[in-house]
């Protein structure tokens, strides 16, 4: 890892420098934002491809949102740790000058809240629905396990569905800000 100036951490497979992951977004494009949140720390999520062709979430903070660098770091670190199938899991973050990001495996099948309450043509069935609340549950009895006792922003936003349909835990719910 360098200094705070051009920081780049790898917490698994991904090691990406700002630059990186501004072409693997086409720039941050708008045609790229998955979602847009946070009233304490304000944040876009973009999808994107890097030039491996893994495809990637990249959550983007507000430069104010992430102030103390070695903070961000920490967080993401620890964050880092929690590997598991039921997780969207973090592949590592970039902090470089004011900017704040965090790299995560992307889930292209939307969220619960998109399934839940924006397909009235085709409500979700009472088995998915059931294996949602499972495969969340031990997505947060890993987190409880491995030392994180509290997901920040449970909701039906934070619960993604993977290629093959499967629901996962965000894991940018954990972050503390």
């Amino acid at each position: 890892m360098k200094g705070r100036r051009g920081s780049i951490t790898c917490l698994n497979s991904v090691n990406s420098h700002f630059e990186q992951l501004k072409n693997a977004t086409c720039g941050f494009a708008v045609e790229n934002i998955v979602s847009e949140n946070g009233e304490k720390a304000p944040n876009i999520v973009y999808k994107g491809k890097l030039e491996n062709q893994q495809r990637i979430a990249v959550k983007r903070f507000n430069k104010t949102a992430w102030p103390n660098a070695t903070l961000f770091l920490a967080q993401a670190r620890f964050i880092g740790q929690f590997q598991h199938h039921r997780l969207a899991n973090l592949l590592g973050c970039c902090c470089e000058d004011d900017e704040r990001l965090l790299v995560a495996e992307y889930m292209p099948n939307n969220t619960l809240a998109k399934h839940l309450f924006h397909w009235e043509l085709q409500p979700m069935n009472w088995t998915i629905r059931l294996r949602v609340v499972l495969y969340v549950a031990q997505a947060l009895e890993c987190c409880t396990s491995k030392g994180c006792a509290l997901y920040h922003d449970l909701n039906p936003y934070r619960i993604l569905f993977d290629e093959d349909g499967n629901p996962r835990l965000s894991c940018f719910g954990m972050m503390r800000k």
